[in-house]
């Protein structure tokens, strides 16, 4: 049988652990619009993009080595910056008897998987659909290598209802 094998899109031998901030589009999949829908330039949330919402907010509680600080849900996807943070602190909060434990620290992808999957989980939840997949497969992500990149994909990010008739994953 053919195997096929898919290129990656990551940035081969890059830390996607590293300290720092992270440009991420998620995708539904099949670019199907279940999150809701864009109306006089403004995202209406249907109940699937407010699970999406609350998994993301969420996910800031789950890794406490990370801020979701710009996020925009849209009807078929959503952009976001991840950004991870110097996890030392976190690391001797963690410590007993003088023995500090070994630090784990979770990739970007570790992160992504687990909001895909609590997503996923919790909308075949509220519509009695176990097992169906929700988001595509992959995630499409980009380092954000500086205070100036930043502020343009939050700039970007938060523009992105406004400029829903020319968005590339309409």
């Amino acid at each position: 049988m053919h195997k096929l094998n898919r290129r990656s899109i990551r940035l081969p031998n890059y830390d996607y652990s590293q300290t720092g901030a992270y440009f991420v589009t998620i995708c539904v999949h099949g670019k199907e619009h279940r999150l809701g829908e864009v109306i006089n330039n403004e995202m209406r949330l249907s109940p699937l993009g407010l699970v999406a919402e609350k998994q993301w907010i969420e996910l800031g509680d789950r890794y406490a080595s990370i801020a979701v600080p710009v996020f925009c849900v849209m009807p078929n996807h959503m952009h976001a910056v991840i950004v991870i943070a110097d996890s030392s602190e976190e690391q001797s909060r963690g410590s007993r008897g003088g023995v500090t434990p070994p630090l784990r620290k979770h990739t970007l992808g570790q992160m992504v998987a687990y909001y895909k999957y609590a997503t996923t989980k919790a909308i075949n939840q509220l519509q009695n659909t176990p097992g169906i997949r929700f988001w595509q497969r992959n995630y499409y992500e980009r380092v954000v290598r500086s205070e100036r990149e930043f502020e343009a994909v939050a700039k970007y990010i938060q523009a992105n209802p406004l400029n829903w008739e020319r968005d590339e994953y309409r």
